[in-house]
């Protein structure tokens, strides 16, 4: 994963030992992202200087820098945003970097580029390429300048802090919804299940959506979705899983036996496999992972108890990540379909189960999709902007 010190080093594959369908978008997608956030936090200067020699015109080696690292990062980014499928939209930072690899027509994969970014040094002393060192390092510069304009022009910036306020909005009315079931019930029982169609079936967004509200629909007739109290889906499209919807379940755990929810979870894949889609769907069941997921310190789902807060914490951070996935990947075609969708009953009568005594109130972590987004000096870009145009 990236980080502060060195936003270009990524647990990605090499880009150019592995095909174009092996690639995990969703993974090259987040990191991108990640890599253009931090680039817009440095006051910019040009990536490659002008090389420099000793008395004895030996070239002096360039340090290791900020500057080196998003540097040989460029030709991996370039190539997986190349790969990105074209019928979709992505984040407001991955638009506008296609757009400027557009203005600078680079492919997916360049020899000079690749060899350039990966040692301007060596480039200089050894490269065979037609295109000398000053040639590319003014292109080199050139595109980082435009991309670092690009982001941080104000509507651009509007658009980004638009659209993180929507997710932290998104979160917050999440975490409340589950506040109030856990003040209703002392205990649920919480099923994470994903529902996706087989390889080779031609499905839309319309079609995932059809389905994941007949599924709804059915659980007035179905003993399945007895004691459902809420739901939230959030629906996707990746290259490998094709459309596909992500499911939080949530039952009054009072009416379900404790531990069957891996038994339950499986159940309801199978219904939505043979029931739904007709036997074309596939389901993967996340509850079964559950031993995975407590070793990993991040176990959110299952049966869990009012007053576990290690529990509830991580249940907040499953719901962060189906409110922030949201800004990655969206279909092109339908870009104003409600792709985070949610749903909770309304309290009736009293509690149920025996008097509690009243629970502290709960602080979740904030979203981290609004942390260090956006700086003072661009909501202060971005008012003028406004100002400007009224």
């Amino acid at each position: 994963m990236s980080d502060h010190s060195n936003p270009g080093k990524t647990n990605l594959p090499d880009h150019e030992n592995i095909p174009g369908n092996a690639i995990e978008y969703a993974i090259c997608i987040k990191e991108l992202d990640k890599f253009l956030k931090q680039f817009i936090k440095h006051n910019y200067r040009d990536m490659v200087l002008k090389p420099r020699f000793d008395k004895y015109k030996r070239i002096i080696k360039s340090q290791y820098s900020w500057r080196s690292s998003y540097l040989s990062s460029l030709p991996k980014f370039i190539f997986y945003a190349r790969n990105l499928p074209a019928e979709c939209i992505y984040s407001e930072r991955i638009e506008t970097f296609l757009s400027v690899c557009d203005d600078y027509s680079f492919p997916e994969y360049d020899q000079n580029i690749t060899e350039f970014c990966h040692d301007p040094d060596k480039y200089f002393l050894f490269s065979n390429c037609k295109i000398s060192h000053n040639e590319m390092r003014v292109i080199i510069n050139g595109f980082f300048r435009d991309l670092y304009e690009k982001l941080r022009d104000p509507k651009t910036k509007r658009k980004i802090l638009d659209r993180e306020r929507a997710v932290g909005k998104n979160y917050k009315e999440c975490v409340r919804q589950i506040d109030k079931l856990f003040a209703r019930f002392a205990r649920l029982v919480v099923l994470r299940i994903d529902f996706g169609y087989q390889k080779g079936q031609n499905v839309n967004i319309e079609d995932l959506a059809k389905d994941i509200d007949h599924l709804h629909k059915n659980k007035r007739h179905n003993k399945l979705f007895d004691h459902l109290v809420g739901y939230i889906n959030k629906i996707e499209y990746g290259l490998e899983k094709g459309m596909h919807a992500h499911a939080l379940l949530f039952y009054d755990g009072s009416k379900r036996r404790p531990g069957s929810d891996v038994y339950f979870a499986k159940e309801i894949g199978e219904y939505w496999v043979n029931q739904i889609t007709n036997g074309r769907g596939v389901y993967w069941n996340r509850n079964a992972e559950k031993a995975k997921f407590e070793r990993n310190n991040c176990l959110g789902i299952g049966d869990i108890h009012v007053s576990d807060d290690v529990k509830i914490q991580n249940l907040y951070g499953i719901a962060e990540y189906f409110c922030k996935s949201e800004q990655y990947l969206k279909p092109r075609t339908r870009t104003k379909m409600k792709l985070l969708r949610k749903s909770f009953s309304k309290e009736t009568g009293k509690k149920r189960g025996a008097p509690r005594a009243p629970e502290p109130p709960r602080t979740p972590e904030p979203p981290r999709t609004t942390q260090d987004s956006t700086t003072e000096e661009d909501k202060l870009l971005i008012c003028a902007s406004d100002k400007k145009a009224a």
